[in-house]
């Protein structure tokens, strides 16, 4: 029996041999992953050079540079108003006839005589003298009638401009006095957005600058537009000044009134260094730093900031061209930590 047993332990024991040492290399070499993945997987890009921009987000408004109210010339009636709103109209189109106070009264008087003289005519006796004279007052008045609406003609108003009429603020009949506006005529031609801007960065805008903006009215689309006027005076009450912008290329019908976000470059530097602004961490104390990669090892490096524009921040002093800044999984670094770099854009061996 002590035979059958020493017999089977010399069997098994090259197995349990084998077994332990296939599971001691299996141990060394997760020891072996386990050291690799304490080294943190960072990604780099090479600094460079360029030109910064910033912008200000302002909203503007769709308005006309030429439009018109048209007024009554003097005070009466709009007895004849032929237009309304969204009519296209060219410049010395009658668009209304106004009747003067006078005109109205003489022909008020003229009907209030006729109608009374019939009144009295149907009461009396056809072969009365009193019917002849009534009758030769209805006659006389009728006349006068005719005479007034003849020599008293109603006002025409002409439109002052071509364009399209884009309000009414009376209904015909109404009476106006003396250049009370009835209508506005607006040349749809003319149409810009006027943006208003801090006075601090008038000094950055110039004319023939291009802006991207959007309108509300259709979303989602980039329109290019042209400064086509910096107005040089400024608002003392709002210390700001305004611009003029033009859509260019842009088919889209535009209305006035229409809202539109833009972003206007405010400042430009040429040829700095800029990275985006992620990149850029903070200490307890405000501070700025920066993880820079050399020979696979993270070293922190101090930064001072210039100009921070929505993505991209200017380096003034911490950085030099051509090192490679990480970009991504630096908020877990230390300083000289080594590190696993992924292939980065640039050519970084």
């Amino acid at each position: 029996m002590m035979k059958k047993h020493s017999l089977i332990f010399r069997n098994i024991a090259p197995v349990l041999l084998v077994l332990f040492f296939v599971s001691c290399g299996k141990a060394a070499d997760a020891d072996k992953k386990g050291a690799m993945k304490k080294e943190p997987v960072v990604r780099t890009t090479q600094v460079r050079r360029a030109d910064l921009n910033t912008f200000a987000s302002v909203t503007g408004t769709v308005r006309p540079n030429v439009s018109s109210d048209v007024s009554s010339p003097q005070e009466g009636i709009l007895e004849k108003l032929y237009v309304r709103e969204n009519n296209f109209v060219s410049k010395g189109d009658l668009v209304a006839l106004i009747s003067s106070n006078d005109r109205n009264a003489l022909i008020a008087a003229s009907r209030f005589k006729i109608a009374e003289s019939e009144a009295r005519l149907a009461k009396l006796d056809k072969n009365s003298n009193a019917f002849q004279e009534v009758r030769a007052q209805l006659d006389q008045a009728r006349k006068d009638s005719a005479y007034a609406a003849s020599m008293y003609q109603p006002y025409p108003v002409v439109a002052p401009l071509t364009g399209v009429v884009t309000r009414r603020y009376v209904d015909q009949g109404t009476l106006l006095t003396a250049r009370q506006p009835f209508i506005a005529i607006t040349d749809m031609a003319s149409l810009v957005v006027k943006v208003e801007l801090s006075e601090t960065y008038f000094a950055a805008i110039r004319r023939g600058d291009k802006i991207i903006m959007r309108f509300n009215a259709y979303p989602g689309i980039d329109v290019q537009g042209m400064v086509t006027l910096v107005n040089p005076e400024v608002d003392s009450a709002a210390r700001s000044f305004t611009l003029d912008i033009q859509p260019v290329g842009f088919s889209e019908k535009l209305l006035p009134g229409m809202m539109a976000e833009l972003k206007i470059p405010v400042e430009r530097k040429k040829n700095v260094i800029a990275i985006d602004n992620d990149a850029v961490l903070t200490k307890p104390n405000e501070d700025k730093f920066v993880f820079v990669v050399e020979n696979d090892v993270a070293r922190e490096r101090p930064v001072a900031l210039g100009t921070v524009s929505e993505n991209v921040t200017e380096i003034s002093s911490g950085l030099r061209e051509g090192e490679w800044l990480v970009v991504q999984g630096q908020q877990m670094l230390k300083d000289g930590v080594k590190v696993k770099v992924l292939p980065a854009a640039g050519t970084r061996k």
